[in-house]
């Protein structure tokens, strides 16, 4: 059955002329190494197709060197080497040595023209960066608070909902 199912993509990709990539790897909570490549194009129809063509184990670990003969020997299964178009892959170190091994075995392939950081994955980034930096903000100014509503024996002297509101959030601050 796969035979014939991956017969059948390499026969729709055939007509292409140019598939993209998706790549991931992670590894599984049982500490074992894995990588999915999907591939997405467009047919004479203008049709969208998104395919997983390989979910692998890996061979030792995430190195460089792992994940791109992994890609290779797939892409080269597919017969599909000199149609990639771009890779899109998230941030990871190591994705940065897999894109230059790929870019020295792929002759119509440049990292300069074909390598796409995922966007999703940047914004993520991005915006945990922010979060991080507003809740080290608000700390600082929720010790502040403290300082400003007590007197010199640490007590409160005031009673009011403003007291008590910054009271709950420092007690969520320190949460």
């Amino acid at each position: 059955m796969f035979e014939n199912l991956q017969g059948q993509l390499r026969e729709d990709i055939s007509t292409v002329a140019k598939i993209n990539l998706t790549i991931d790897a992670w590894t599984s909570g049982n500490k074992l190494p894995f990588m999915a490549i999907t591939t997405h194009w467009i047919d004479t129809r203008y049709e969208r197709f998104n395919t997983l063509i390989r979910f692998e184990r890996l061979r030792g670990s995430h190195t460089a060197g792992n994940m791109s003969d992994v890609m290779i020997k797939v892409l080269d299964m597919y017969q599909i080497r000199e149609s990639i178009n771009c890779i899109t892959a998230d941030n990871a170190v190591v994705n940065d040595g897999k894109i230059f091994d790929l870019e020295l075995k792929m002759q119509d392939w440049s990292q300069e023209d074909g390598e796409i950081r995922c966007l999703a994955h940047v914004l993520n980034l991005a915006a945990q960066t922010v979060l991080k930096t507003l809740k080290s903000e608000a700390e600082e100014r929720e010790v502040g608070l403290v300082s400003d509503d007590c007197d010199d024996s640490g007590h409160n002297n005031e009673v009011d909902p403003a007291t008590s509101l910054r009271k709950l959030r420092q007690i969520v601050a320190k949460v």
